[in-house]
């Protein structure tokens, strides 16, 4: 009330749809000093000051580090949790090279939409104030990908570690399904020494050759394992017709719909040149 005598605002204040508590409460001197102090006779700056009473104790790390008063307002707002603006212009204010890096039409969805607090902390979280761990935040959403976990008997090992964000860009690609690089040149990133010799290989299996390795491989996890899409020969079957002339010749005596090809056969690369028999993985030179 003494306050009021020279401020008209805290009447006003306190008919808006989100109060702060000390103005609500008419505590004027829980962060302004009456006789004098900073801008505003504020007795401390923030966040140190808001810290005081907004601290759950557990440090001080992400969004706490700025200045309160970018998204709230100290006194009152039209907005829930004194917000000056909607979320989604608060957050774009601060982050403009991450609109400008991902064009309109190639966003993630909740990005697009602007709900930036779906994917993340407002106030604190892991790296980048993601939601703890980052592979839960995804699966909230991708629930279909859930049930390829659950029914997997081979798991790819970032999809194990909730590192969705190793092969995918969070927040948008030109690339479809998000990748950060085309589908082969991801893979190959970790698998170095399957690049190494695909580069000193002297024939390569179409589908490598293509850089088409999820037509092999799921993505994410598989029943059988090495991510095969399904285990030979039935995987072999979509290309090879394993009852053709050619092929039944080439294998006299065997029965080849019964036959693990990868038993003779490189499922990537040969490393001979054309007509050199491949030796067997069992015997070293061997037919």
């Amino acid at each position: 009330a003494l306050c009021g005598k020279c401020h008209g605002q805290p009447a006003r204040w306190r008919a808006s749809p989100s109060v702060h508590a000390p103005v609500r409460t008419g505590r004027c001197t829980g962060c302004h000093d009456p006789h004098g102090g900073g801008p505003r006779l504020l007795d401390a700056s923030a966040p140190a000051l808001c810290l005081r009473c907004h601290s759950d104790g557990a440090g001080v790390r992400g969004h706490f580090r700025a200045d309160c008063a970018r998204c709230h307002a100290p006194h009152a707002a039209d907005r829930p949790a004194l917000l000056v603006g909607p979320p989604e212009g608060r957050c774009a204010g601060c982050h403009e090279a991450t609109l400008a890096a991902h064009p309109a039409g190639r966003r993630h969805a909740p990005f697009a939409r602007g709900a930036c607090l779906s994917c993340h902390e407002v106030h604190r979280g892991g790296d980048r104030l993601v939601k703890v761990p980052q592979g839960a935040a995804c699966l909230g959403c991708h629930e279909a990908v859930r049930r390829a976990e659950v029914a997997g008997g081979s798991l790819h090992a970032p999809f194990l570690a909730g590192a969705c964000a190793f092969c995918h860009d969070p927040h948008g690609s030109e690339r479809p399904k998000l990748l950060r690089q085309e589908a082969a040149l991801l893979c190959l990133s970790c698998h170095t020494a399957l690049r190494d010799r695909i580069e000193r290989a002297a024939a390569l299996h179409d589908p490598v050759r293509a850089g088409a390795c999820l037509e092999c491989h799921r993505q994410h996890a598989a029943a059988g394992p090495k991510l095969l899409a399904t285990t030979p020969p039935g995987l072999c079957r979509g290309c090879h017709h394993l009852s053709g002339e050619r092929l039944v010749a080439a294998h006299p005596g065997r029965a080849l719909a019964e036959t693990r090809c990868t038993s003779c056969h490189d499922p990537h690369v040969r490393r001979e040149g054309p007509g050199t028999p491949v030796p067997s993985p069992r015997t070293p030179g061997g037919r």
